[in-house]
């Protein structure tokens, strides 16, 4: 019902605000006559019975006609944040710029997205959608956890010396730029991580060896199991990904990328294809403790993650940009493996 209503939201430049309305408004905060900092935005996106806004506010703007402007007189809470608002009178002066509104599903209303779809339909469309989607990132997720415990179950004699420098200069070549587009050098990115040159080198180095360990894995096992990619698969593939990168010409993309890059991607997704069909992989049902036991620490997980936040990021992206490089070594790879 969600992707619903963001699809099938209205945007009325006329008519009165209503409660779970969402409304575009512009508004200016007053203390004793003068403006306070924070109290004031142009633009603002506002549900209204979000209770975003302290008391009265949002019960204020219901009514309100679009293009309307309203002073609402309305006091903070004694115990609010802010020990400067803290139980002062404030005057609220608020303008209603548009009203977001999703409407009753109909087959009119599902027409007007799908043409020819009924309301029943539609939902239903929607919900397979959304279904699809699960299972092909919960596919995504078995592949990548399978992935490394084959990895991990494997013995890497050694990685081909070219290949891995490639691999690592890939990476600092992309952190490099990544700085430049902030109009830094890779120094100073690196320093508001609390990073030193030789403490990125020495994390880049396993996880190269990592990404490039894995591909050599797909490869090996590639070899081992006579797996290749067809040329109806390749023609396929290269339209593929043409498509995810918005290119209409797949020509382009094999010109800018090379026959052998898009090849050995698609031989490695093909592997872990087979990797997904022949695995056993089995549900494990979760008891009534354990899911008591995730409720009670849901909240302290999610304070930990945004804690993380920032240092996964860099961790993903380094990972990220190293998996991309580590797809585009060729034969020698294989050979090595």
């Amino acid at each position: 019902m969600d992707k619903i209503a963001s699809e099938t939201k209205q945007t009325l430049t006329e008519g009165t605000v209503e409660s779970g309305d969402t409304v575009n408004i512009d508004y200016v905060g007053k203390i004793d006559g003068e403006e306070f900092d924070g109290g004031s935005a142009e633009g603002y996106d506002l549900e209204i019975g979000s209770c975003t806004f302290i008391d009265g506010f949002e019960d204020g703007i219901i009514g309100m006609q679009v293009g309307n402007t309203k002073d609402l007189e309305l006091k903070f809470p004694e115990d609010y944040h802010s020990t400067d608002l803290a139980g002062k009178d404030v005057v609220f002066t608020v303008t209603v710029n548009s009203i977001a509104r999703v409407p009753e599903l109909t087959d009119e209303v599902a027409d007007s997205v799908v043409e020819g779809m009924t309301a029943e339909a539609y939902q239903e469309s929607v919900r397979q959608d959304l279904e699809d989607q699960a299972k092909e990132s919960q596919k995504t997720e078995a592949e990548q956890k399978l992935l490394q415990a084959v990895y991990e179950n494997a013995t890497i004699d050694g990685y081909p010396e070219e290949n891995l420098q490639y691999t690592i200069k890939r990476a600092k070549d992309y952190y490099e730029w990544l700085a430049s587009m902030y109009g830094m050098s890779l120094d100073d990115y690196l320093k508001n991580y609390g990073m030193t040159q030789d403490e990125f080198n020495e994390q880049i180095q396993p996880v190269a060896e990592e990404a490039l360990g894995e591909e050599m894995t797909l490869l090996a096992i590639a070899k081992e199991e006579n797996i290749e990619v067809s040329d109806e698969e390749y023609e396929a593939g290269l339209a593929r990904y043409a498509e995810a990168q918005g290119m209409d010409d797949p020509s382009k993309l094999e010109e800018a990328y090379g026959e052998n890059y898009i090849k050995n991607s698609l031989l490695q997704e093909k592997v872990l294809e087979f990797l997904y069909e022949n695995a056993t992989i089995e549900e494990v049902a979760e008891t009534e403790e354990e899911s008591e036991s995730e409720s009670e620490t849901e909240a302290a997980s999610e304070v930990a993650s945004e804690e993380e936040t920032e240092t996964e990021t860099t961790s993903e992206t380094e990972t990220e940009s190293e998996s991309e490089t580590a797809s585009e070594t060729e034969t020698e790879s294989e050979t090595e493996a």
